[in-house]
């Protein structure tokens, strides 16, 4: 797949001088065709000029030295290209002038599997004519898309402009985490219940693997500042055997930072807005010398939140930092870039609100009349305390319960440090090796006042960790005869994943009868170790048959292996000795050391044909497989791991991509084009480990269940003069169970929750000229159709058709850019949900447990009612920023 070289650079001579199309003689082009990072000349390669208007074109063949001559050229505008071996399919344009001589330079540059070398760096993101030439389904998020974003966005919000992708999420800034869904399937947690199967979805950036080793999961706000990126490329399905991850059965998310300028630049900005939202970014960039560059950037936000905390106000504190630093070396056969990240979003996560007043319960399960759940809980006694009803109908849309009842907070760093080295060899031969240590953490703390009776796991202290070292070796060989290409090679990659948690209470009357505990003696905690050492071979030929065909087949071979470590004690060496009559110190993991190995073999074939050098059709099939989830009670942890199988999915899809580029530039410089793609996709996902907690916590789970994923997936994006951008797409997903076994009942045919049956995104850039500077608009509207809701009172998605109701949402900006003394200074002023549309951007039924309280928490609340989480309302936020 990507692997024809691209046309990256075209150099025009000037024309000399003009003369009347009546009386003017022939001209010529006479040119060069240098390939790779060496420069070394380009033979045999055949280059057409056709006139605009002709059937017909000048062809030439370029000789040992990459020359080549097109003579007797009548004037008039020629589009200039090369054959399909090493083109980038868009048209050059040459405007021949009579008698005149024309000199170009067309210099292609090697395509390593998936990425094209472009100049001074071995990871831009993807072009649209890059991804043209693929056979895998692909959308990018460029510049336009991040600045159709607020200042305080991060990567969850950049997604949302993807089709496809759903996000869910109790904040509306980079500072919260969210329940990302890509056609279907789940990535990440934000309050969710029924989430079936996580970490489906592979996270890079820059190439580096950012998901958890262990459960797969990525959070959002590990990359919370949009400002340090370049772009996105969000990839469907399995992928290229190349670029798959260890997670990427649903999909792989690419991030892209900034890359370092060829000249000193500067950039400041600084942002307010709604809800005590603040940012500041900074990013400095500047050559070092002729081959060497460097760049660092540094980014922080600070937010209250919207949701309205009673006896507060908006005071659900978060923030976030980004910060980035890159080198980048360029010699004359390759280049070596190292790079390093750190990043964190923390924010406090409100609690769900029932859509109506709920009815408490008795311990019988009868409703209590006239007895409804307040905004104060319940005290030592078990009964309500008095107070306003709890709900959205009631206490306020946007309502949450008091910081000293209920409180929350979620904060979730990455660390990284990786070095890319891309080299030219001998004959064709290139590689590429990347090397890079990753540490994340979660800090989860938790003030649950909701009972006061034997509450004796009132707080929670939950920090996990992982850490992850891997090597990525690739070898590529592109045919310069015939443009086949060969890309080989191995992944490794070594991790553990320390789970720590302490439940505890050190208030001797909310813990009685059960002993008061303290952080490090709690009363349950849980403290395992996964170790996980992960290898992978792979390898894909593309070819060429004829001029307009290619088949790529492909494979990886996989072998995953963890070992479990119930390492409790060793986590809190101070529950040594103490005895279970005491009441505290209880491990929450039953089960003792064990380890799994799982391989096999992930076949793939890509095929794409060429109906003309605009509009290509193509077809793929990949099958990948991944460790089961391990959530808390899970596998190893609490269900033994015989007859644990693999998850595997398989995906087939067909569609259709239209490229072409205009000559010219826009305003801002970037390339005037026109792209879309449309495909359909089938992707079963069978051995999966379904996670299910019902009421009064028990959790039990299912290794027998299998999915069934199919839809249309629809992406556009298209220019128009050097102003007007148009963006957007839709999606279509049918998603269901075809094999679901809880409790010994099948519900086979049951509909996979928080999956939108059809959703849209559209969106309109404009930017014009005004005195010395420039006036920037954008409009973009966001719709998600209706979803299959949860039923936490059956554990099952709901059999009688319940739907989260459908929502749009319409973000708006506009802004000025002039220039201060030869400094650009720009004015952003941007709206997101611009009419206040009031809307939950998740729904479940409750099994009553949620908000059930009394003596032993034993008794339920509305069981069968619908509890919510709110979208954001309206924000506003104003940004300045400086460019030198």
């Amino acid at each position: 797949m990507k692997k024809l070289l691209g046309l990256a650079l075209l150099c025009v001579g000037i024309a000399l001088n003009a003369a009347s199309l009546s009386a003017a003689p022939l001209g010529a082009i006479h040119g060069r065709i240098v390939a790779s990072r060496a420069d070394s000349d380009l033979a045999g390669a055949i280059v057409k000029a056709r006139l605009r208007g002709a059937a017909s074109a000048v062809v030439a063949t370029t000789g040992e030295n990459g020359s080549f001559r097109l003579p007797d050229l009548r004037p008039g505008t020629y589009v200039l290209t090369v054959d399909g071996r090493f083109q980038e399919l868009a048209p050059y344009t040459v405007a021949i002038v009579g008698g005149m001589t024309k000199t170009v330079r067309l210099k292609v540059l090697a395509v390593v599997s998936h990425i094209i070398i472009k100049g001074h760096s071995v990871r831009p993101l993807p072009t649209y004519s890059k991804v043209f030439r693929t056979a895998q389904t692909q959308v990018l998020l460029g510049k336009t898309q991040i600045a159709s974003q607020g200042a305080l966005a991060g990567s969850a919000q950049l997604l949302q402009t993807a089709p496809g992708v759903l996000v869910s999420s109790y904040g509306s800034t980079g500072a919260a985490k969210s329940m990302i869904t890509v056609r279907g399937f789940k990535q990440g947690w934000a309050n969710q219940a029924g989430i079936v199967d996580n970490g489906m979805i592979g996270v890079t950036l820059n190439g580096v693997f950012l998901n958890n080793p262990q459960t797969g999961q990525w959070q959002a706000d590990e990359i919370p500042d949009l400002s340090i990126l370049d772009g996105m490329a969000v990839e469907y399905g399995p992928g290229s055997p190349v670029t798959r991850t260890f997670d990427s059965i649903g999909g792989t998310l690419n991030f892209y930072t900034q890359l370092p300028k060829d000249a000193p630049h500067l950039h400041l900005s600084g942002a307010s807005g709604s809800y005590g939202g603040s940012a500041f970014h900074v990013d400095f960039s500047a050559p070092l010398s002729k081959h060497l560059g460097f760049i660092i950037s540094h980014g922080r936000t600070f937010t209250q939140g919207y949701r309205n905390i009673i006896g507060s106000g908006t005071t659900a504190p978060g923030s976030t930092y980004a910060s980035f630093g890159e080198i980048v070396d360029k010699f004359e056969h390759g280049s070596l870039d190292v790079f390093g990240y750190s990043a964190s979003g923390t924010e406090m996560r409100p609690n769900l609100i029932p859509l109506s007043p709920l009815q408490n319960y008795d311990g019988n399960g009868n409703p209590i009349a006239g007895s409804y759940v307040t905004a104060n809980g319940f005290d030592l006694n078990g009964n309500p305390i008095p107070g306003a009803t709890y709900s959205q109908q009631t206490s306020g849309f946007y309502s949450a319960l008091p910081l000293n009842v209920w409180q929350k907070t979620d904060s979730n760093s990455t660390r990284l440090l990786a070095a890319d080295l891309e080299l030219g060899l001998k004959n064709g031969w290139s590689l590429s090796n990347i090397l890079a240590y990753r540490h994340g953490d979660r800090l989860h703390q938790k003030n649950f006042n909701w009972d006061q009776a034997n509450n004796n796991q009132r707080f929670e202290y939950n920090n996990p960790f992982s850490n992850a070292l891997s090597e990525k070796l690739t070898f590529h060989h592109v045919n310069a005869r015939n443009g086949d290409a060969l890309d080989i090679g191995s992944e490794l990659f070594g991790s553990l994943y320390n789970t720590r948690n302490a439940f505890y209470n050190p208030d001797p009357v909310q813990s009685a009868p059960s002993a008061p505990s303290t952080i490090l003696q709690p009363t349950v905690f849980r403290n395992n170790n996964f170790q996980q050492k992960n290898f992978t071979f792979f390898g894909q030929y593309l070819m060429r048959l004829g001029k307009r065909w290619k088949f790529t087949p492909g494979f990886r071979y996989v072998s995953l292996a963890t070992n479990f470590l119930n390492s409790g004690l060793e986590g809190f060496p101070q529950c040594n000795g103490v005895p279970s009559s005491a009441g505290i110190c209880s491990n929450k993991t039953k089960l003792g050391d064990s380890g799994t190995v799982f391989a096999g073999i992930e076949p793939s074939a890509e095929l794409q044909f060429l109906a003309n050098p605009n509009l290509a059709i193509y077809a793929n099939f990949g099958r990948a497989l991944r460790s089961p989830q391990t959530s808390p009670g899970g596998p190893y942890q609490g269900i033994p791991v015989a007859g644990l199988s693999p998850e595997t999915g398989t995906n087939q899809e067909v569609g259709v991509k239209y490229f072409r580029r205009f000559a010219g530039r826009m305003l801002d410089g970037s390339p005037r084009e026109a792209f879309l793609t449309a495909s359909f996709f089938d992707e079963r996902v069978r051995d999966q480990y379904i996670p299910i907690v019902i009421g009064a916590g028990v959790k039990v789970a299912s290794a027998s269940g299998s999915s069934r994923y199919s839809g249309l997936t629809l992406a556009f994006d298209r220019t128009f003069g050097r102003s007007i951008e148009l963006f957007g797409g839709l999606s279509t997903t049918h998603a269901y169970f075809d094999s679901y076994d809880y409790l010994g009942t099948n519900y086979s045919g049951l509909p996979v929750t928080q999956v939108p049956k059809f959703a849209y995104n559209f969106g309109i850039a404009g930017q014009e000229r005004a005195g010395t500077g420039f006036v920037t608009g954008r409009l973009w509207e966001n719709f998600t159709g209706p979803q299959a809701m949860w039923n936490n009172l059956l554990g099952q998605p709901d059999p009688n058709g319940l739907q989260i109701p459908s929502y749009s949402v319409t973000n708006a900006s506009i802004g000025y850019e002039t220039a201060s003394v030869g400094k650009p200074i720009g004015f952003t002023l941007s709206v997101n949900n611009l009419f206040n549309k009031q809307y939950n951007s998740f729904e479940y039924v409750t099994s009553g447990a949620y908000f059930g309280g009394g003596i032993g928490q034993s008794n339920l609340a509305g069981p069968g009612a619908i509890l919510g989480e709110p979208g954001a309302p309206r924000e506003v936020q104003f940004t300045v920023s400086l460019r030198d």
